[in-house]
């Protein structure tokens, strides 16, 4: 992972991770401060740690690919709950988590389909209609 900024460590002398600010996490990851922000409130991606009288969040990489999955699986459609599920919960059995999100994504496309076809003789009937 690509160093920026200023490097800060977490923890003891013997533990130097670096920690990326907000800003910087959102540069490495492309991710939107509000984002980052939303998913901390909701608990989903938490800072690794506070720091400072004013609370700056900061992440450590753990963190960081953590969220790079998170934007992977949002990107592929999947609800905040199953991102949940896989990332925390150690019984969860993720391809079906993923099979399921595929299912529900089809019958969606389905029912799109099916708008876009009424639709379409809507316009058509209107188009007759003006004739």
């Amino acid at each position: 992972m690509a160093e920026i900024g200023r490097k800060r460590s977490a923890g003891n002398s013997q533990d130097k991770e670096n920690l990326y600010s907000v800003g910087e996490v959102c540069r490495l990851t492309g991710t939107t401060r509000k984002t980052l922000f939303y998913y901390d409130r909701i608990g989903l991606l938490t800072p690794s740690r506070r720091d400072g009288v004013q609370n700056f969040k900061e992440y450590d990489s753990d963190k960081v690919r953590r969220l790079r999955r998170i934007i992977q699986y949002r990107e592929a459609g999947l609800k905040i709950s199953e991102i949940r599920e896989i990332l925390d919960d150690k019984e969860a059995d993720a391809i079906q988590i993923l099979q399921d999100a595929l299912q529900r994504m089809k019958n969606e496309q389905s029912g799109m389909e099916e708008k876009i076809r009424r639709l379409q003789m809507l316009i058509k009937a209107e188009t007759e209609h003006r004739r």
